[in-house]
């Protein structure tokens, strides 16, 4: 299977603009159809983009939520050193 890292504005724009084409390759990678790679700065990186508040505004997720998709991207996606 093909493993990809996604930038973390990709990310974060899936989470923006859930119409959009980043969001179309979050739902391709919640669907199997390729292996997500990342490392913890680029986790760190998305947990703080999230927490801007025009970001904030655009997405609407409290502090806990933010931690909780964070949290579950960790866990699914094959981190790497960064």
């Amino acid at each position: 299977m093909i493993r990809a890292v996604l930038d973390a504005n990709v990310l974060v724009s899936a989470l923006v603009s859930p119409g959009g084409i980043p969001a179309q390759v979050l739902r391709a990678w919640r669907d199997e159809r390729f292996h997500l790679v990342a490392s913890q700065a680029i986790l760190s990186e998305i947990d703080q983009v999230l927490r801007y508040a025009k970001v904030r505004k655009r997405h609407g997720m409290s502090d806990n939520e933010i931690k909780e998709w964070i949290d579950d991207l960790a866990h699914l996606a094959v981190l790497v050193p960064g």
